[in-house]
């Protein structure tokens, strides 16, 4: 029985010195994709609480390599790259950082560890470092809970942000994001989607127009054109896009007449959206006016027939084509013909 007890005693010590509280300042994630890569950061949010935050709660550095600040609460601020980045220009491996900050009035060294699992700063020692980067401190509206987040973010680049009371610290990444696709989608090829001729196509079509790895492209797009219901308008016309980059000119003329005997309506409409919205107006009116010649009677091709004259500032012409539209569209799509008349 006494031994019991001591068990019983000992056990209940045990739980009240594992009982965890909900913290202070609680712990929060963000994550920003970029394409197929992605950063996302892990921290610990801490309150104003009506104290003085910049030269008092996080003091001022005095020098260099004076002890950085955590850029959070709790244990590291930690910040993960999906892939190897560049962080205001500067190259940085793909992993996870611990973040510090060495503050000034105006500006911060932001810090990226290879030490990511500590406490806080305290333990920090810059033989670890990984990169530093100088920024600008500036003015933001008031928040009360210390804050990470992202901003302009675009198909390349983000601004990360820490915000906390009046003040936010920004630095800008970027990642190769041609690269990281077409790793991604050689990685894919391997898979599933290895048994699309489609898939095949759309890599191929990525490497022509991103101008990237152009060998592996060609390949694949002979490889789409083998395969079951590869031999497709688009197939065929991103093959002449290759024969003509390697300044096979007649060959390249050879496929695309393939191409357009082989189009739909459909094709031959898409193709040409798709060069007027690239600004090559006066290939789009060419493949249009094709279209329009195989399919007369479609109000679709004659409203964007109508579309790429208008580009060119031919008002009169393009008014034209839409009256025919207009004349052939069903009801539903009426309006919105009449409006496009009316903006000439």
């Amino acid at each position: 029985m006494k031994t019991f007890i001591i068990l019983l005693i000992t056990a209940i010590t045990v739980a009240q010195q594992n009982l965890i509280s909900p913290r202070v300042s609680p712990p929060a994630r963000v994550m920003q994709g970029i394409g197929f890569a992605s950063v996302t950061l892990s921290y610990s949010s801490p309150s104003v609480k009506g104290r003085q935050v910049w030269g008092g709660l996080v003091p001022y550095a005095d020098k260099d390599d004076a002890r950085p600040w955590r850029a959070g609460a709790n244990e590291n601020t930690t910040i993960t790259f999906s892939h190897p980045a560049r962080v205001e220009g500067r190259e940085i491996p793909a992993g996870t950082y611990g973040l510090h900050m060495i503050i000034r009035p105006e500006k911060a060294t932001v810090i990226f560890s290879r030490d990511n699992k500590a406490w806080g700063s305290y333990s920090y020692t810059p033989r670890h470092d990984q990169l530093r980067v100088e920024v600008k401190m500036e003015t933001a509206p008031f928040t009360e809970n210390l804050t990470y987040g992202f901003k302009n973010t675009g198909p390349e680049s983000t601004t990360a942000y820490l915000r906390w009371a009046e003040k936010e610290i920004p630095f800008t990444i970027s990642f190769d994001s041609d690269e990281i696709t077409y790793e991604n989608y050689r990685e894919q090829l391997t898979g599933t989607a290895g048994f699309s001729a489609a898939s095949w196509g759309r890599a191929a079509e990525f490497c022509l127009d991103k101008n990237v790895h152009l060998d592996q492209g060609r390949k694949w797009i002979e490889r789409a054109l083998k395969l079951r219901g590869g031999a497709t308008f688009t197939h065929m016309m991103i093959k002449a896009g290759y024969l003509e980059k390697e300044g096979r000119a007649a060959e390249a003329g050879e496929w695309r007449e393939k191409a357009m005997n082989a189009a739909t309506e459909s094709d031959l409409n898409k193709y040409g959206q798709k060069l007027l919205r690239a600004g090559k107006t006066g290939e789009s009116i060419k493949i249009l006016k094709r279209s329009l010649e195989k399919f007369p009677q479609s109000w679709k091709t004659l409203s964007l027939y109508a579309a790429a004259l208008k580009k060119t500032g031919n008002n009169g012409e393009a008014a034209r084509y839409y009256k025919k539209a207009l004349e052939l569209a069903p009801i539903s799509e009426k309006p919105a013909l009449e409006n496009l008349l009316k903006s000439l």
